[in-house]
């Protein structure tokens, strides 16, 4: 099944009839060490998103790049290679994003997350409510 972006319309119409199920990842920009790239948490988790889509026979959508990493923003070694957006305003936007979705006729949303940090898991949760 194609990612929504690559979608055509006909294509989106044919999933919302037959598989109205999307896989939402979100990940964080943060210091993974030296080895790993800042956006490692949402490159895995779209990865298995598309690996789970394909599986499955549903869509996938862009990744919600930035997540909430708030304890590595307030690292000395970490901090200057770790975004964290405002916590309402991260947020509001993936509500945001949820309700468009089911606006356009998705009848299951699943957020997968790449980054554990607590309160992105608990924001999550909340959102989903």
């Amino acid at each position: 099944m194609p990612s929504l972006q690559s979608s055509t319309p006909i294509t989106l119409k044919d999933s919302l009839k037959n598989m109205p199920v999307i896989l939402i990842p979100i990940g964080a920009m943060e210091w993974h060490d030296e080895h790993l790239p800042i956006g490692f948490d949402y490159l895995k988790i779209e990865a298995l998103c598309e690996l789970i889509a394909d599986s499955l026979g549903c869509m996938v959508s862009p990744p919600i790049a930035f997540g909430y990493p708030f304890n590595f923003s307030k690292d000395i070694e970490k901090g200057p290679a770790t975004f964290c957006p405002d916590y309402e305003a991260l947020s509001d936007y993936v509500f945001s994003i949820a309700k468009c979705f089911v606006d356009k006729g998705f009848k299951v949303i699943y957020f997968l997350s790449g980054h554990y940090e607590r309160i992105q898991i608990y924001m999550l949760k909340v959102i989903t409510r």
